[in-house]
């Protein structure tokens, strides 16, 4: 049998709850990386709550850990890009997300040619 030890962040379920805390600390940091335009804070939240829970006919107390990890990066605006009708279907320039204005690609007479 595995001695016994007193509860703490690095052996609540063996690990877990560091193990996920560690998770969550690199996905918002990787986040703030990526998206550091956005001024909004992210966050980890770290809860856990330990319940008494005793045994009537022996008196043995087993509390109860309930620990759960959380984090939150600020939401994504939408985006938005810009089409081309061509023979009756909306076309866009896949090989450039960046294209500000996509019908600055092409000239006035060969969007009239290609709609015909």
């Amino acid at each position: 049998m595995n001695e016994l030890q007193a509860v703490s962040f690095g052996n609540i379920q063996s690990g877990e709850l560091l193990a996920e805390a560690n998770d969550a600390i690199k996905k918002v940091c990787e986040d703030v990386v990526i998206r550091n335009r956005i001024a909004k804070a992210r966050q980890v939240s770290i809860s856990i709550k330990i319940t008494p829970e005793v045994d009537e006919a022996s008196g043995l107390n087993q509390p109860v850990i309930d620990w759960e990890v959380k984090h939150s990066i600020p939401g994504r605006a939408g985006l938005q890009t810009r089409g081309i009708v061509q023979k009756n279907q909306v076309k866009v320039n896949a090989d450039s997300i960046d294209a500000p204005l996509q019908n600055s690609l092409f000239r006035r007479n060969e969007l009239e040619e290609n709609n015909d």
